[in-house]
């Protein structure tokens, strides 16, 4: 796979990325923080998703979880 490509836009490359996502793996976890990236992430995994009638698991991290996860798990 190319690294970088000057035939395509930004928004072609992500889509090409995201196909190869879905052709070389069965399940496609989205970890998102409800910010502009990973709406824009999440946005790109679910279209792949419908294309292709496939279904794609969403987790959403935000800083409550962050905080809880590392005081349980990390003693902070």
């Amino acid at each position: 796979m190319k690294i970088y490509n000057n035939n395509e836009t930004v928004l072609e490359a992500a889509r090409n990325r995201m196909s190869f996502l879905f052709d070389n793996f069965e399940e496609i976890n989205v970890s998102v923080s409800s910010g502009k990236d990973s709406t824009v992430l999440y946005h790109l995994a679910l279209s792949e998703a419908i294309k292709r009638n496939r279904k794609i698991k969403y987790i959403l991290k935000s800083k409550i979880y962050y905080r809880i996860y590392f005081k349980k798990n990390y003693e902070i």
